[in-house]
């Protein structure tokens, strides 16, 4: 029987939102017209992605100096109008709903910036479905570290064995296991079924989340 959890914090990119390629094309299209950078493809962006936008650029050589132009021109490219909103996955929000109706606390725990977040909030709307949101605004450390996972049982005054972390990438199963947070991997927007990793949870939609509260 699988355990009971009575808070449930979700990751966005790639979790919640179905955004990861077109965050990465957006970062692609502006180090090629910015930085001729041409010898780079979609694939060399992805496996970057999950972490503070600064940190992303500085792997691309963006120097201090020039971060400010490049973040904006990133944030421009990938939420220019004539391009299709950023959506949820197939699922979350009729999951969301559910959680609401059954008094279950949700957080968010993301590596996005506070000022991302907001822009996509326009589109989204979900922000009240979650009782605390730690963005990368909130602690000096970012996921694979724990901090982000810490500033919300800080905040939320939930204890550990009590939540789980529901994300798609290895960095959030790192900062669950160094924060002793279960994990539960979003199967519908991960690249890696995380084949050898054995004491995880796997949700293969949205709506079997259902079966841990």
């Amino acid at each position: 029987m699988k355990k009971q959890y009575s808070s449930i914090i979700f990751d966005l990119d790639g979790t919640l939102l179905n955004s990861e390629k077109r965050n990465a094309l957006g970062l692609l299209n502006i180090l090629q017209l910015k930085a001729h950078r041409i010898d780079l493809t979609i694939d060399d962006i992805i496996p970057k992605m999950g972490r503070p936008g600064k940190l992303i650029l500085q792997d691309f050589g963006i120097s201090e100096d020039e971060m400010d132009e490049y973040l904006n021109a990133w944030i421009d490219s990938v939420y220019d109008e004539s391009q299709k909103p950023i959506e949820l996955f197939q699922g979350i929000l009729g999951l969301l709903e559910d959680l609401k109706k059954q008094s279950i606390p949700c957080g968010i725990v993301s590596s996005k910036s506070r000022e991302i977040y907001n822009i996509e909030q326009e589109y989204l709307n979900i922000h009240d479905y979650f009782n605390h949101i730690i963005l990368a605004d909130d602690t000096p450390f970012h996921k694979p570290h724990p901090a982000p996972l810490l500033e919300y049982l800080d905040q939320s005054s939930h204890q550990a064995h009590e939540c789980i972390y529901i994300g798609d990438a290895y960095s959030d199963l790192i900062c669950a296991k160094d924060s002793n947070i279960d994990f539960g991997l979003a199967v519908w927007g991960s690249s890696s079924l995380f084949e050898k990793e054995e004491n995880i949870l796997r949700f293969h939609q949205p709506q079997d989340i259902l079966d841990i509260i």
